[in-house]
């Protein structure tokens, strides 16, 4: 099972390939702007709770309880800077990845009973410009400390875990010691500052099917 926001719906294509190359059933359950962990979500454009998104995780919820999973593939954006509510207003950034990486323990602490859990590490961050540059020229990129700055350490909350949770962390693939680029072997890597493309994204296939093979 494929679970999170945007960012778990990104990995769609090759966990789907690698889940029917090595005949295991798929299932993905992925709302945009809504992650599986248990935080108020607080949506700018409404300056409102996303209530939507608290009746869709709940449901989802639901139905892992009631039939885990043998391999959740988690992944979410770790970027809600502002996003992030509490007590029915935005949270600072500071209170805000606190009140994040507290929901993820709690949340790997539900799943981890009866699943294997592979958590994805989200996906650096280009510079939100980066489309101006592709207009004149291939070579475009940002720092790699900028492209990850505010992103969750997931290894880190992971290691409280053992063997229990494992850390899928493509950043070596997007970004070298020092930066991270937009053309990656001659694709474009992303679709937006911080969502990858479909051709890149598919790329991954073998990744996802080590994973299935390590499972069984």
């Amino acid at each position: 099972m494929l679970i999170g926001d945007s960012h778990a719906a990104q990995w769609f294509d090759p966990v789907r390939m690698a889940a029917d190359e090595e005949r295991w059933q798929f299932i993905s359950r992925t709302k945009t702007s809504c992650p599986l962990l248990e935080v108020s979500i607080w949506y700018p454009s409404k300056a409102a709770i996303y209530k939507e998104c608290e009746q869709w995780r709940a449901s989802v919820l639901e139905e892992v309880a009631a039939a885990p999973p043998d391999i959740i593939i988690l992944a979410n954006s770790s970027g809600y800077d502002g996003w992030i509510a509490e007590n029915s207003l935005p949270a600072s950034r500071s209170r805000a990845q606190q009140l994040w990486e507290t929901a993820l323990i709690q949340l790997l602490k539900r799943l981890t009973p009866q699943s294997e859990v592979w958590l994805i590490r989200d996906t650096p961050r280009m510079h939100p410009n980066y489309r101006a540059c592709l207009s004149y020229s291939d070579d475009c990129h940002r720092a790699r400390a900028l492209a990850l700055d505010g992103l969750t350490d997931d290894a880190q909350i992971a290691h409280k875990f053992g063997n229990a949770v494992n850390v899928i962390d493509f950043t070596d693939r997007f970004c070298d010691e020092k930066q991270c680029s937009v053309v990656i072997g001659g694709e474009i890597a992303y679709r937006d500052y911080n969502h990858i493309t479909g051709t890149f994204s598919a790329g991954f296939t073998d990744d996802f099917r080590s994973i299935l093979k390590h499972h069984q």
